[in-house]
C-alpha cells in the first residue's frame, strides 16, 4: 500500500500517522487490527483505471471481517495511487 493509503487507514482507526511502532501501547485494538491487516499478503491487480490490493484472511474469521469493514471505509475515498491515475481498490480475500 502506498504511504497515504497506510496514513488513511490509519485516521480510521484512531492511530496517529506513522506511529505504528507505539500502535501496540497507545493506539488501541482498532490500531493493531488495521497493523495486523496490513502487515500481510495481499495480490495486486490492475483492472481497468483500478489497482486492487487483495489482502489474505486473517487467522479469525472476525478479524477478516473488520480488516473488510476498514478496506470498504479506505476504498470509498477514492485514493489514487501515487504518481497513476489508478485508483485503489482494498478488499479481503473471501470477504
Amino acid at each position: 500500500m502506498t504511504f497515504s493509503a497506510c496514513t488513511g487507514l490509519e485516521r480510521r482507526v484512531g492511530a496517529r500517522p506513522g506511529a505504528r511502532a507505539s500502535l501496540l501501547t497507545g493506539g488501541g485494538l482498532g490500531a493493531l487490527l488495521a497493523v495486523r491487516g496490513l502487515q500481510g499478503t495481499a495480490d495486486l491487480e490492475i483492472i481497468g483505471d483500478e489497482l486492487h490490493v487483495r489482502m489474505d484472511a486473517l487467522s479469525a474469521p472476525r478479524r477478516s471481517r473488520a480488516i473488510a469493514g476498514l478496506c470498504a471505509e479506505l476504498t470509498a475515498t477514492e485514493t489514487l495511487y501515487s504518481g497513476t491515475k489508478l485508483r485503489l481498490v482494498f478488499s479481503v480475500k473471501g470477504y
